[in-house]
């Protein structure tokens, strides 16, 4: 089982690689074709929102006491994995 340290940091960090995709997919929103440029800026919106609801649990968990964690834990999970569909959606239309 992850000590609540180990999974915070985990979690910071999958969270700034997600900044730097994030990125990138505002590079290539920015240099899509008009014909395309509308849906992948939504698909990037939608990333965006999951993202900043990943953050707020993220940072609920951080204040979380050690007991609690465990049981915010599943409320991050679940944000975490609509993202990470997100983001698959996305790199695949992209």
């Amino acid at each position: 089982m992850d000590s609540k340290k180990s999974y915070l940091e985990r979690t910071a960090q999958q969270l700034k690689e997600w900044d730097k995709d994030i990125e990138s997919l505002r590079k290539k929103v920015a240099e899509a074709t008009t014909s395309a440029k509308g849906e992948y800026q939504k698909q990037l919106d939608d990333i965006k929102t999951k993202r900043a609801n990943l953050e707020e649990k993220f940072k609920a968990l951080r204040n979380s006491s050690d007991e609690a964690w465990q049981d915010m834990k599943n409320g991050l999970e679940k944000s975490w994995s609509e993202l990470k569909q997100a983001f698959d959606t996305a790199r695949s239309k992209f």
